[in-house]
């Protein structure tokens, strides 16, 4: 699998150990996980920028989002026979569906780095990831004759509450305070930063209430994070809001951009129950709703339909 005879073996079995694993006595491969994404992301982005010199920044963005997105790592993660090396809790039904398998391969990433440096790492990524398992003609082909809609970047943007509130905020639009964390040291940092009350969500699968856990103070970071069933978390600060609005917004592939009424959603039991339309808001609030809403579009460069979700506040403000 790895093409060379390993150094450093006890990286390579953190790398393997999902966290659920009862084999308490293993680290964990979460910090490597972190590391691997990063190194992967600068080989992958230095082959594609080499390979297409005269390609534009957005396209770069794009091909590197197909090729580093949640689901084709855990494909090719698979195919890789690291579903049977994972050391995880298999009689967790929910893992076995989930993407912890792309982790591993990220982890794995994160351990060749360590264990033989970046040159060796680029060498790896290439030879056993990229070469037998991505097709970047094809990737590039599927786009130029039957375009995706919607695009692979607001897809890559969208799976991941980290990646949405990052891409949502580096481009100046209103979000609640929110961090990363990926350990329980990482989330005492966030909880530190954040303050409290908080919100803890995993980053990515949770809904209609699940996979959230209010933080009020005083909490233990270590038991917070050994109960809650994610490999990353998003922790964003409670604010305290009057009522939740959704707006429908359609983007045609010229640019041409339409937003609907904002629709006012009530919910029981954490689950959508009612939604008003139009809702009980001032024609200021529902005009601002609406042009944040087409704006988000237009940053994504989104073709199709889609929907953006706000809280309104005291102040009026739309989140």
């Amino acid at each position: 699998m790895l093409g060379f005879h390993p150094g450093n073996l006890a990286l390579y079995e953190v790398a393997l150990s999902h966290r659920s694993s009862k084999e308490k006595f293993l680290e964990s491969n979460e910090r490597l996980e972190y590391l691997g994404d990063a190194i992967l992301g600068a080989i992958i982005g230095d082959y594609l920028f080499k390979k297409y010199p005269y390609k534009t920044e957005g396209y770069l963005t794009e091909m590197r989002s197909k090729i580093v997105n949640r689901q084709q790592l855990n494909d090719i993660a698979i195919k890789m026979g690291l579903r049977k090396l994972t050391i995880y809790d298999k009689y967790n039904s929910f893992l076995k569906i989930s993407q912890i398998f792309g982790n591993t391969l990220e982890a794995l990433v994160g351990a060749v780095y360590l264990d033989r440096g970046y040159n060796q790492t680029k060498q790896f990524v290439h030879k056993r990831i990229l070469v037998p398992y991505i097709d970047l003609e094809a990737l590039d082909a599927i786009e130029m004759h039957a375009p995706i809609r919607p695009s692979a970047l607001a897809l890559h943007t969208a799976q991941q509450r980290t990646r949405e509130k990052t891409f949502l905020a580096d481009r100046g639009f209103p979000t609640a305070p929110f961090a990363q964390a990926g350990t329980f040291d990482e989330l005492w940092d966030a909880v530190a930063r954040i303050g409290t009350p908080s919100v803890v969500k995993t980053a990515a699968f949770g809904y209609d209430g699940k996979g959230q856990r209010k933080l009020e103070g005083g909490e233990d970071p270590a038991e917070v994070w050994a109960t809650f069933d994610a490999d990353r978390a998003v922790l964003e600060a409670f604010i305290p809001f009057e009522r939740e609005l959704s707006v429908m917004v359609a983007r045609s592939a010229d640019g041409t951009v339409v937003a609907y009424d904002p629709a006012e959603n009530r919910h029981r039991h954490h689950i959508l129950d009612v939604s008003i339309v139009p809702a009980r808001v001032s024609p200021a609030v529902a005009a601002e709703a609406k042009i944040i809403a087409c704006q988000v579009a237009d940053a994504l460069d989104y073709h199709g339909i889609m929907g953006v979700e706000f809280s309104t506040c005291p102040m009026a403000r739309c989140w």
